[in-house]
């Protein structure tokens, strides 16, 4: 039987989730499929962003290669200390003073947000178009064998150069007002996500990534940073009002199947279902989506308090 691969770990999608004791010991999230909003379920997190045997290399002589999955389980302990320590310390919702938390933990975390970059269903069809023309005499079974280990090659050529990259930017943490929802794809390359360049695309634009229903990670580009003294350094920030639904509709835009939400923070304006990213094999693939966020950089003395992580928070820090 093959292997049950999570393509988002659960320790992200956790935060996403109500830990339901008095039923039983799992965490259960509400989804829909991006394509149809409307039906919303209720799952356990273990059920979802997963698929069989999705990180199983094999070899030339039919030998099945588990060294992928085992590299992205290590990726994710070691970065379960760096988010306790950026989500779940002192009183405030962000670590005060901001970053607040050691270079190790800088430096797992870029691990972490790379590779989750590449490791999605929709970075694996975004390669298996782009080389379709030299498979298509290849069986079935066989062309999903190249492309299960052209991704897995594809995150071993690029996840130490991307991490780098990430490390060296300029960090910033955010607070919506409004609630948040995450994806299958839950990292996202604003205008250019699908880039055949990935690295490149990765060192200009804003990197997005909800962290928890009212907290999100979020990279300035390269001409905010040029623009904007305040953003050149790691920084904090609120989005106000409906900013927060600008986010969702991000995320949604990219997510390939499925959208989450937190069971008691269900955003009360859905995204709307035009405007999404194409499909990587689609003829539609070269469009691109066209994303701004303007904002303004907390001042040093301000902060959000932790309450407020679970409750609305307040429109003024």
């Amino acid at each position: 039987m093959a292997a049950k691969d999570h393509t988002v770990p659960q320790l992200y999608l956790r935060r996403f989730a109500e830990n339901r004791k008095a039923s039983s010991k799992g965490f259960y999230t509400d989804a829909a499929r991006a394509d149809d909003l409307s039906k919303i379920f209720s799952t356990e997190v273990r059920n979802v962003a997963s698929l069989d045997g999705f990180y199983t290399q094999t070899d030339d002589d039919g030998t099945e290669d588990r060294s992928l999955d085992i590299f992205l389980s290590r990726v994710e302990d070691l970065a379960v200390p760096a988010f306790t320590q950026l989500l779940d310390s002192g009183r405030w919702a962000f670590p005060y003073p901001w970053p607040g938390f050691k270079e190790t933990d800088r430096l797992r975390l870029s691990w972490f947000i790379a590779a989750q970059m590449l490791r999605t269903t929709r970075q694996r069809k975004r390669l298996a178009a782009l080389r379709s023309a030299d498979s298509l005499d290849l069986p079935t079974s066989l062309r999903n064998i190249q492309i299960a280990n052209d991704h897995a090659q594809f995150i071993a050529d690029q996840v130490s150069q991307l991490a780098y990259i990430i490390f060296h930017r300029p960090w910033g943490i955010g607070m919506s007002v409004a609630c948040l929802l995450t994806s299958d794809t839950p990292v996202v390359i604003l205008n250019d996500h699908d880039a055949d360049d990935q690295l490149a695309a990765a060192s200009f634009w804003e990197i997005l990534m909800p962290l928890d229903p009212h907290r999100f990670f979020y990279l300035p580009s390269a001409s905010m940073v040029q623009e904007d003294p305040a953003k050149r350094d790691d920084h904090r920030l609120v989005l106000q009002n409906g900013m927060g639904y600008a986010v969702n509709q991000a995320v949604f835009d990219a997510a390939d199947s499925y959208v989450f939400w937190h069971p008691r923070h269900r955003p009360r304006s859905m995204p709307r279902p035009l405007g999404r990213l194409p499909a990587p094999e689609s003829e539609d693939a070269w469009q691109k989506s066209e994303w701004y966020f303007p904002y303004s950089v907390m001042k040093a003395t301000d902060s959000i308090e932790r309450k407020y992580v679970n409750q609305h928070p307040p429109t003024k820090s």
